[in-house]
């Protein structure tokens, strides 16, 4: 997919089911900023071309402390969902 000057892929998709699947791994607590800012440019990008999304953050050591709260941006969106693996 192209997006301004740049070309993206997810990590798995389904033409089938119009699903892009981004799988995020927090290994230490400083990765958190990183896969929200990621998150966040793959929001605008996958969301401009209607993409339907989901976010799977794989956190073995429970280092995102509210769910809640780390999903809540994501979660306005319709296209938008994100679950964690623990």
């Amino acid at each position: 997919m192209s997006w301004s000057a740049s070309r993206t892929k997810p990590d798995w998709s389904s033409e089938e089911f119009g699903l892009w699947v981004e799988l995020k791994y927090v290994r230490q607590k400083k990765d958190i900023r990183e896969i929200t800012e990621a998150i966040s440019s793959e929001i605008t990008k996958y969301g401009d071309n209607g993409m339907r999304v989901l976010f799977v953050v794989y956190d073995p050591h429970h280092l995102v402390i509210d769910e809640n709260e780390f999903s809540k941006d994501i979660l306005v969106r319709k296209a938008m969902q994100v679950g964690f693996v623990r």
